[in-house]
């Protein structure tokens, strides 16, 4: 895989659109926006040659959570509009079937994918496309202070970044000492 560095929205006053195709909306539940996920994909560049992909699945996370792979933003972010797989089914022989999981193909313009960053495969400033399997999820406490990030979001907005109780420019859900 391609992703294996921290990868965050770039900071700048646009604002991305993200077009997506929901083809399967999924049997389970949504995940939180920053839980970590198990995915697998195919991604695409605009002229629909592949430039990678993980059909059997991995685990990430975003932002970079020990023991998960880092996502782009627009990857992570476009799993809000799917569900995971009602269940997944082990067949007894090493593989896995996944009953109902969300399918969205995802069109994400640089801004949230890799923007000036040369990937293999992949421009600087190319827009790109993944076909995304959302097949389970695990709720997240990126700081490891006991409290599941999404109990961390105190004014609800679903923005984690800009909860920051002890106002020391850490967010609290990235602050194990966020009460000071």
């Amino acid at each position: 895989s391609n992703q294996t560095k921290k990868y965050e929205r770039i900071k700048d006053d646009v604002e991305y659109k993200v077009y997506y195709i929901i083809l399967a909306e999924g049997g389970g539940s949504k995940p939180y926006l920053h839980d970590d996920v198990y995915t697998a994909y195919q991604g695409y560049n605009l002229d629909r040659s592949s430039f990678d992909n993980l059909t059997n699945g991995f685990w990430s996370s975003y932002p970079d959570n020990t023991g998960a792979v880092a996502t782009i933003s627009g990857y992570q972010q476009i799993l809000q509009q799917i569900k995971t797989a009602a269940g997944i089914i082990d067949n007894g022989d090493g593989t896995y079937t996944y009953d109902n999981p969300g399918r969205v193909v995802v069109f994400i313009p640089s801004g949230l994918a890799y923007f000036s960053a040369n990937q293999v495969g992949i421009s600087a400033y190319e827009p790109i496309i993944f076909d995304i399997k959302l097949i389970t999820n695990k709720e997240a406490d990126h700081d490891k202070d006991g409290i599941l990030d999404k109990y961390e979001d105190l004014n609800n907005n679903g923005n984690l970044w800009d909860d920051d109780t002890d106002n020391d420019g850490k967010p609290n859900f990235l602050d194990i000492d966020d009460d000071g």
